[in-house]
């Protein structure tokens, strides 16, 4: 399907209720896809798909809380200061795609490192969209 103007418009109008949709049915700990269960990993993918959709369905990148990435697939314990990170998108064929990554960067302003930790995601993001469908994690590993 192609995404055009009004089909975009269309999705802003129901940005929750698709976003929803999306978290409900994704990547599983075992890298196939699946219903998700956990009430902390459905909301963090459907607010990070609801963004994604009111920003034109173009990619976002949100912070996320600790326990929101150790809800999901992927986590793993990081080093003190570190933070937590998701890209949200649509791959090749529209379907929601996200990728997680966490990050330490010292020295910089926080506005530079957020610029930086930015690019990195949406790089992952962008290698993961690039095909349909799963498994979206092995692109940032």
């Amino acid at each position: 399907m192609q995404l055009n103007q009004s089909t975009i418009r269309e999705a802003k109008r129901h940005a929750a209720k698709i976003a929803a949709l999306l978290a409900a049915n994704a990547l599983q700990a075992d890298g196939s896809n699946g219903i998700v269960v956990n009430p902390t990993a459905r909301k963090t993918l459907a607010r990070g798909y609801a963004a994604m959709i009111r920003n034109g369905c173009k990619p976002v990148v949100q912070r996320l809380t600790e326990t929101e990435a150790a809800s999901l697939p992927g986590y793993c314990r990081t080093p003190p200061g570190a933070e937590w990170f998701a890209a949200f998108g649509l791959d090749v064929a529209q379907r929601g795609t996200w990728v997680t990554r966490w990050a330490l960067v010292r020295g910089l302003p926080p506005e530079d490192a957020r610029d930086m930790i930015e690019v990195r995601l949406l790089a992952d993001l962008a290698q993961a969209c690039n095909v349909a469908g799963f498994p979206v994690m092995g692109a940032v590993r």
